[in-house]
């Protein structure tokens, strides 16, 4: 004797009724029956890649082609900072008239929104991305930083006494450098400074300041170099190290 046995199953959907709300008519929970669907709008979310933190970005969730879909838009300067193989980068597809990367054309690429954590978590194949080293930053990554100013100094201070003919001593000797940084420019100076007293009888009086050297760089990013200009030491693995008095470019 043969026996068959089918299993049916129905949709579950959730009463309302059981919420004890007043006008209910016009309450839908249908977007809730999908467990990844996120109502479509603008959220401040944690970004995620591989475990890798991103930052905080606002990201904006669109309207799929069905009612109960939804996805969330990630810009094209934002998923350049992932570091992916830039022939890849070009080839995905685009959505929402060109403003959305569609990471969905990655094969086994996930794309989850973490609601308890407020966090958008992309898992993708280590294949994909440009570089193996997981501290790899990408030149869409990279920032000038902020303009402003900085001092680093040493201060040594001296004061002898004696009863001898040479009398007392004091000097204050400092070094270090100055600095200014101004959009993509770094400009630095290298400074000593010395001033030193004495007995009148021995008339040990002088103060001294000099530059030891003075230069300013930025990078290069299109060419993966640094540029530098005015005095720079020049290093070499054929020659020694010396100093020059010019511009020079630096491979990176």
């Amino acid at each position: 004797m043969l026996l068959s046995c089918a299993r049916y199953s129905s949709a579950v959907e959730f009463n309302s009724e059981f919420l004890n709300i007043d006008k209910n008519d016009d309450i839908s929970l249908g977007q809730f029956a999908h467990a990844q669907y996120t109502v479509p709008g603008r959220y401040l979310l944690d970004i995620s890649v591989n475990q890798r933190y991103f930052g905080s970005r606002t990201i904006e969730f669109m309207a799929g082609d069905k009612a109960d879909e939804s996805f969330a838009c990630l810009p094209e300067e934002l998923v350049a900072t992932f570091g992916l193989k830039p022939p890849l980068m070009k080839s995905l597809p685009r959505l929402a008239d060109g403003q959305c990367v569609d990471l969905r054309g990655i094969d086994n690429a996930a794309i989850k929104y973490l609601k308890n954590l407020g966090r958008l978590s992309i898992s993708l194949p280590q294949a994909t991305f440009e570089y193996d080293d997981p501290n790899y930053i990408p030149p869409a990554a990279w920032s000038d930083g902020l303009n402003g100013a900085l001092l680093d100094y040493r201060v040594i201070a001296n004061n002898r006494e004696t009863n001898g003919p040479s009398g007392d001593s004091r000097s204050l000797q400092s070094y270090g450098t100055a600095g200014v940084n101004l959009d993509a420019w770094r400009i630095r100076a290298d400074y000593q400074a010395r001033q030193e007293s004495g007995s009148q009888s021995q008339n040990l009086h002088g103060e001294a300041f000099q530059l030891n050297r003075l230069y300013a760089y930025r990078a290069l990013p299109s060419i993966r170099s640094k540029l530098s200009v005015g005095e720079d030491y020049l290093n070499s693995d054929v020659f020694d190290t010396f100093a020059l008095r010019g511009a020079t470019p630096e491979q990176r």
